[in-house]
C-alpha cells in the first residue's frame, strides 16, 4: 500500500482488518483530479486485481461520506493490473453499474439490471428476453455500460445481446398472471368502496380557509436534497424522472387565453444547458414558483422529452427546489491575501470578458486591498474603474499592457566597412527541435559559401540530439531519426562550422534566431561567439521593400523566382537565402547608391522601421498623477502616430515618458521571458535591467507553450519559472506572481474560447499546430481570476515560503508604493473664450430689448436674471457662446441648425440664437410697439394655442409664443447641472462645423471623439454557431443562447463619433481628459 493511499485510508477511518486484506496490499493512488466548479474529486486507483465487491462498496461509501462533509463529491476509477475475474464477480459489478452515472436511467435500469451476464473474451454477453434487443438501447446505453465496467477495472467490453426464447415466454406468462391479479384486486377494491359509500352519511359542508401560498409552498417543498443529480451533457435522449442542478439564465412567463401560465426558463450546469417548462393553473399559483428567477441556483426534477415545436430536448418540470451554490472564496486570513497585478477587462479587444466593475467587485469581495487593470493598448476602462473602486473602497492600480518595439532594428550586426560586392558570404540556416537555444537542440547546420553570387563551397551536417525527434519537428523540417542517427557529435560540427565561416560575412534570414542558437551552443562548448559581421536578410528585405506585406523566406523566393524545394530544411533554405542576398545587394546599389556594408544601417533603415519590428509585451502602471499624464500621452501616440496593426510604443518614446510609471515584464510575450527561454539567465538579466519588477505566472497560464512544443513538458516549464525568479533575485528586483486574468470564473473559459476563435487562423493565437487533418489551434490558457489559495497551489512546486513571497508579500509591498490618482475630476473644466461672460449677457439683453422693449417686463427680466446667475456663476458661458458661434456660422453659410433636447428650456439660449423654442409662459408680444401680455394662470400650455389678437395700443397683430418650460429642466434645481446642448447640423455642413470648432478653440486642442463598438447579441450568436461548425461541436438551442450571452459585450472595434468633438485644454491637460458639452449631431 502506497503512503498516499494509506493517508487516504486514515482519513476515511478504514478498519485495520480491511487494510490488511490482500486486495489492498499493493494499492496506490495514480492521480487525483479536482473539478473546482462541480466540486468533484476524481481519484484514479491502481490495484493488483479487481476488488471484491464488498471492499469496493466499502471504499465507495467511505469516500462518499467523508467528502460530503465539505460539500464535495468523490468519484473514482480503478485500474487493475491483473484482469482475471469470475463470472460471479462480474455479475455483482454488473448490477452495481446501474447505481450511478448514465446507466442509472430508469427505463434502461428496469429492463437490464437483473439480467444474467457472462464474459467471453472481450464480449459481455447479456442474456435476456426479446424486449431488451432494441436499437435504442444498443446505441445509447450499452456503450455507457461498457465504460462503467471499465471504470471498475474490467477490460474494455463489447456488449452483445443474447435472446432467450424461454425467458421471453416466461416474461409474457408472468405479465398475463400479474395483469389478472391486478384486475381482480381492482374489482375487489371497487366493491368494498361501494359498500362503504352506502353506509356513510354525506359529509357536512365546511367553509374553506383563505388560501395560504406560503404554507402551501412549504408543505409542497420537493424532497430533492438527496436526489442524484445528472449532468446535462450526459442526456442525449428522452428520459424520465431526471434531476438537474444549475443556474437560471433566462426566464419568461406566458399566460394563455384560458388563464394557465407557462413558465419557460433555461438553466445551465456549465456542462450544457436545458430549456425547462413548468405549467401552473393560474397567475396566483405561479407565485409559488417565484424562486425561478435569473441567476438563482435550482435543483429541478422532471421528464426530458422532445419538444415538437423547437425540435430540441426540453424538460417538463415536476419539482423545483432552490439550492445554495458554492462560490469561490479567498480562504486566507485577512492581511495575507494577494494583489492581482495583471487583469484584462472587456476593453481588451476581442480578448477578455469581464467589465472592470466585475474585477473590482470580485477583488473587494475576496478581501484584496488592491487590484490592477492592464488592458491591451488602451485605458478605456479607467473612468468606470475609478468610480467602481471608490464605491467598493478598494485601491485600483491603473495600468496597460503595451506593445513595445525597437525604433530601429539593425540590418547588419558587428558592422565594418566593406564593399558589398567584394565580400565572401556564408549564408547559413539551422534546424532545431524548438525555439529555445537553452532547452532545445540543433539537429542540422547547413551553409553555402558564396562570392559574387556563385556558390564556392557548401556545409551540411545533421546532429543527433540524443533522443527521438517529435512528430511536430519531423513534420515541420522533414528531418527524421534516420537522418540524425549516425551524425557527428555536436562539438565537432561546431568546430568545423567555425572554420568554414572564417574571414566571411555571415548571412541568415531572421538572423537573431540562428545566431542566438549558434552562440548558445558555442558558449556551451567553450568556443568563441560570433564576432564577424552578420547580415539579416529579413530586415534587409523589410527596409528595401517596405511596400511588401510579407517578408518571409517563402513569399520572397516566390516573388523573385528563386527555387525553394524543401522549406525548413537548412541546406535548401541557406541556398535560397543566398540567391536573395545578391538580388538585394544589386537592388540597394541601384536604388539607394549603397555599396558599403557599414552604410546599410545608416542609409537604408527607414525611420518607420518600428512598423515591422517584433512586438514585445510590457505592463505599464500609473504610480502617481504625473504617471497618469504620461500614460495618456503614450496611449495617444501609440494609437495614432505609431499605430501599425496594433498600437505600438517605440522604446525611445517610452523612455521619454517614463516618469511616474512602473514597468513590469509581462507575460510569455515579454522580452524577459523570451530571453530566459532563448538565451538563458545571463542574457535575461541584461534585458530585465530595463524593468521595475519581474512577472511570473501560474504554470497553467504558460501551459499552451507545451502544446506548441516551444516547451518540452511541465518540468521544463517550472524550470523556466525558477529562472525568471533567479533573474529578479540577481538584480534585486521584486518578482510578482500575476494571473493574466481574462475572465472571472473558470467556467467562463468557453466564452473567451468562442471570442478568440472567431478571429480566424490569421491571428497568432489561433495558429494551428500539426499539419493536415491533425492541425488544430493550441489550447488557450486557464486565465480565470485566482484566489490567494489557488495561486499558492499553482506555485506549490517552489516551496511554501517562496510561493508566499511571490504571491502575497511582494504583491502587497508593490501595491503600497502607488499613490492615489484622480482619473475623473470632480470640478468642471470648461473651454476658454475671451470675454465669454460679457458677450453672452450682452447678446441676451440686446435680443430681449428688441423683442420686449426697454425696460423689460418683470417676468422676462426675472427669468434672464435667474438664468444668467446660474450660467455665468458656474462657468457655463463659454459653452453657450461656442454654441451660438457655431449656429451663427452655419446660418451664414445658408444652413438651418435645429436644436433638440432640454436646451429649449433656457430663455438665454433662445435670445442668443441657439434655439427657437421660447420657454416663457404663453404670451402675446407686439412687434411694432413691444406691448406684451403674459398668461400665467395655466389656461394655455402653449402660446401657439391662444386665439389671435390685435395689439390694444397700435392695432398691429400680436405674435404668440411661449411654451411654459421651467429653466430647472435644463440646469437642474440648483442651476449647476452641466448644460448638454444638442444641435442638429445639416449633413452637408457638418465638416465645416467641425472646422469651426478647431478655428474657435485652436487646431491643437480640438479632436474628433471616438466610440467603442462591442460584440452585440446577434453577433455573439453567430460566433457560437461558427465555433460549433468549425470545431465539430453540437449544442442544444439553450446552450447556444447561454454561450452567446457570455460572449456578448466584449470590445470589438473603435471608431469615430459622427459628430462629437473633444477639447483638450492646456489649463487642465496635466490632470485629466474631459468631454466638452458641445455636441454636433447628425
Amino acid at each position: 500500500m502506497s503512503s498516499k493511499f494509506e493517508i487516504l485510508m486514515n482519513q476515511l477511518g478504514v478498519s485495520d482488518q480491511l487494510r490488511r486484506d490482500p486486495a489492498l496490499v499493493d494499492a496506490r493512488i495514480e492521480r487525483v483530479v479536482v473539478h473546482k466548479i462541480s466540486k468533484i474529486w476524481e481519484f484514479h486507483f491502481v490495484f493488483s486485481n479487481i476488488l471484491p465487491i464488498e471492499i469496493f462498496l466499502e471504499l465507495k461509501k467511505g469516500l462518499g461520506e467523508e467528502f460530503s462533509k465539505t460539500g464535495n463529491r468523490a468519484v473514482f476509477e480503478i485500474k487493475a493490473l491483473s484482469q482475471e475475474f469470475s463470472n460471479e464477480l462480474l455479475q455483482a459489478y454488473y448490477r452495481e453499474a446501474f447505481s450511478e452515472g448514465p446507466c442509472a436511467s430508469q427505463g434502461f435500469k428496469s429492463l437490464y439490471q437483473n439480467l444474467n451476464v457472462r464474459a467471453e473474451g472481450n464480449q459481455l454477453i447479456i442474456e435476456g428476453s426479446e424486449a431488451i434487443d432494441k436499437e435504442h438501447f444498443k446505441k445509447n446505453h450499452l456503450p455507457n455500460l461498457a465504460k462503467q465496467l471499465e471504470k471498475f477495472g474490467f477490460p474494455v467490453f463489447v456488449c452483445q445481446i443474447e435472446k432467450n426464447d424461454a425467458l421471453t415466454q416466461e416474461q409474457e406468462e408472468a405479465f398475463h398472471v400479474e395483469n389478472e391479479q391486478i384486475v381482480q384486486a381492482a374489482n375487489e377494491e371497487a366493491l368494498r368502496a361501494m359498500e362503504q359509500l352506502e353506509q356513510m352519511a354525506p359529509p357536512p359542508v365546511e367553509e374553506k380557509p383563505a388560501f395560504d401560498f406560503q404554507a402551501k409552498k412549504a408543505a409542497a417543498k420537493p424532497k430533492l436534497d438527496k436526489a442524484e443529480v445528472t449532468q446535462m451533457i450526459d442526456v442525449t435522449t428522452e428520459e424520465n424522472r431526471l434531476v438537474f442542478e444549475g443556474v437560471v439564465f433566462d426566464v419568461e412567463h406566458k399566460v394563455t387565453r384560458t388563464g394557465r401560465v407557462l413558465i419557460n426558463f433555461k438553466i445551465t450546469d456549465y456542462t450544457s444547458s436545458f430549456s425547462m417548462q413548468k405549467w401552473v393553473k393560474n397567475e396566483e399559483e405561479a407565485q409559488k414558483f417565484d424562486l425561478i428567477k435569473k441567476n438563482s441556483w435550482l435543483r429541478v426534477r422532471g421528464n426530458v422529452e422532445m419538444n415538437n415545436f423547437t425540435r430540441d430536448l426540453t424538460m417538463n418540470v415536476q419539482d423545483v427546489q432552490e439550492v445554495v451554490h458554492y462560490e469561490r472564496k479567498d480562504l486566507m486570513p485577512e492581511g495575507e491575501r494577494r494583489v492581482e497585478f495583471h487583469a484584462h477587462t472587456n476593453m481588451s479587444t476581442m480578448d477578455a470578458l469581464p467589465e472592470v466593475e466585475e474585477i473590482v467587485a470580485t477583488a473587494a469581495k475576496w478581501g484584496h486591498k488592491a487590484v490592477a487593470i492592464t488592458d491591451h493598448g488602451n485605458v478605456q476602462s479607467f473612468p468606470h474603474g475609478y468610480k467602481a473602486a471608490k464605491k467598493a473602497g478598494i485601491q485600483l492600480i491603473y495600468g496597460m499592457e503595451a506593445n513595445i518595439v525597437e525604433d530601429r532594428v539593425p540590418i547588419v550586426y558587428n558592422e565594418v566597412e566593406m564593399d558589398l560586392s567584394e565580400a565572401t558570404y556564408v549564408v547559413f540556416d539551422v534546424e532545431t527541435t524548438g525555439l529555445s537555444a537553452i532547452y532545445n537542440d540543433l539537429i542540422q547546420v547547413a551553409a553555402s559559401k558564396m562570392y559574387k553570387g556563385n556558390v564556392i563551397a557548401e556545409f551540411d551536417e545533421f546532429i543527433n540530439p540524443g533522443y527521438p525527434l517529435s512528430a511536430f519537428t519531423t513534420e515541420l523540417t522533414g528531418i527524421t531519426d534516420d537522418h540524425v542517427k549516425n551524425a557527428k557529435p555536436l562539438e565537432q560540427v561546431l568546430q568545423e562550422f567555425q572554420e568554414f565561416c572564417k574571414d566571411t560575412v555571415l548571412v541568415a534570414h531572421n538572423a537573431t534566431f540562428d545566431v542566438g542558437f549558434m552562440n548558445a551552443n558555442y558558449e556551451r562548448h567553450g568556443l568563441p561567439k560570433i564576432s564577424q559581421p552578420v547580415i539579416d536578410t529579413l530586415e534587409f528585405a523589410r527596409n528595401l521593400y517596405p511596400e511588401y506585406k510579407r517578408h518571409g523566406l517563402g513569399p520572397l523566393t516566390k516573388r523573385f523566382g528563386v527555387a525553394l524545394e524543401h522549406h525548413h530544411m537548412a541546406n535548401y533554405d541557406a541556398e535560397a537565402t543566398g540567391r536573395l542576398l545578391f538580388i538585394f545587394i544589386k537592388e540597394v546599389a541601384e536604388k539607394h547608391g549603397v555599396t558599403d556594408l557599414a552604410r546599410l544601417n545608416i542609409d537604408l533603415i527607414s525611420p518607420d522601421s518600428y512598423k515591422k519590428a517584433r512586438i514585445k509585451h510590457a505592463t505599464i502602471y500609473v504610480k502617481n498623477q504625473v504617471g497618469l499624464k504620461n500614460i495618456f500621452k503614450l496611449v495617444s501616440l501609440s494609437n495614432t502616430k505609431y499605430f501599425e496593426g496594433v498600437p505600438r510604443i517605440p522604446r525611445t518614446v517610452l523612455d521619454a515618458h517614463r516618469e511616474g510609471l512602473i514597468l513590469g515584464s509581462a507575460c510569455s510575450e515579454g522580452e524577459v521571458f523570451d530571453a530566459v527561454v532563448s538565451q538563458g539567465v545571463d542574457a535575461a538579466v541584461e534585458v530585465a535591467k530595463y524593468y521595475d519588477f519581474i512577472e511570473v505566472m501560474p504554470p497553467a497560464i504558460y501551459a499552451p507553450l507545451i502544446a506548441k512544443e516551444q516547451v518540452k513538458d511541465m518540468e521544463e516549464l517550472q524550470t523556466i519559472i525558477k529562472s525568471l525568479i533567479e533573474v529578479g533575485d540577481r538584480l534585486g528586483k521584486p518578482v510578482l506572481a500575476t494571473g493574466n486574468v481574462h475572465y472571472i470564473e473558470p467556467e467562463e473559459e468557453i466564452y473567451r474560447e468562442i471570442i478568440v476563435r472567431s478571429l480566424g487562423q490569421g491571428v497568432m493565437i489561433n495558429r494551428t499546430i500539426g499539419h493536415g487533418e491533425h492541425a488544430q489551434p493550441a489550447p488557450l490558457p486557464k486565465a480565470h481570476f485566482r484566489t490567494t489559495n489557488e495561486m499558492l497551489d499553482e506555485f506549490a512546486f517552489l516551496g511554501e515560503d517562496l510561493a508566499r513571497k511571490l504571491v502575497i508579500e511582494n504583491t502587497n509591498a508593490l501595491a503600497d508604493i502607488f499613490e492615489p490618482v484622480e482619473v475623473v475630476k470632480g470640478d468642471l473644466y470648461t473651454p476658454f473664450i475671451d470675454k465669454a461672460e460679457e458677450t453672452v449677457a450682452e447678446l441676451t439683453y440686446k435680443k430681449a430689448f428688441e423683442i420686449y422693449g426697454n425696460p423689460l417686463p418683470d417676468i422676462v427680466d426675472l427669468r434672464i436674471e435667474k438664468e444668467l446667475t446660474s450660467i455665468l456663476g458656474n462657468g457655463f458661458a463659454v459653452i453657450y457662446l461656442a454654441s451660438q458661434m457655431l449656429v451663427q456660422r452655419s446660418n451664414e453659410r445658408g444652413y438651418l441648425v435645429g436644436s433638440r433636447g432640454s436646451v429649449g428650456s433656457s430663455f438665454v439660449a433662445t435670445m442668443i440664437g441657439i434655439t427657437e423654442v421660447n420657454p416663457l409662459s404663453p404670451h402675446y408680444v407686439c412687434g411694432q410697439c413691444q406691448y406684451s401680455e403674459f398668461i400665467t394662470d395655466g389656461s394655455y400650455g402653449s402660446g401657439f394655442d391662444m386665439p389671435n389678437k390685435d395689439c390694444p395700443n397700435c392695432g398691429h397683430k400680436l405674435s404668440k409664443n411661449g411654451q411654459d418650460i421651467p429653466f430647472e429642466t435644463f440646469l437642474g434645481f440648483d442651476g449647476d447641472k452641466v448644460p448638454d446642448i444638442d444641435l442638429n447640423f445639416s449633413g452637408e455642413d457638418q465638416p465645416s462645423a467641425h472646422l469651426d470648432v478647431r478655428d474657435i478653440f485652436g487646431e491643437e486642442y480640438a479632436f474628433r471623439a471616438g466610440t467603442v463598438g462591442t460584440v452585440a447579441a446577434k453577433t455573439a450568436y453567430g460566433f457560437v454557431k461558427g465555433y460549433e461548425r468549425d470545431y465539430g461541436k453540437f449544442y442544444r438551442d439553450a446552450e447556444v443562447e447561454r454561450l452567446a450571452q457570455g460572449a456578448a459585450g466584449v470590445k470589438r472595434t473603435t471608431g469615430q463619433h459622427p459628430g462629437e468633438l473633444l477639447l483638450f485644454l492646456t489649463t487642465w491637460m496635466s490632470t485629466t481628459l474631459r468631454l466638452s458639452s458641445i455636441q454636433q449631431m447628425m
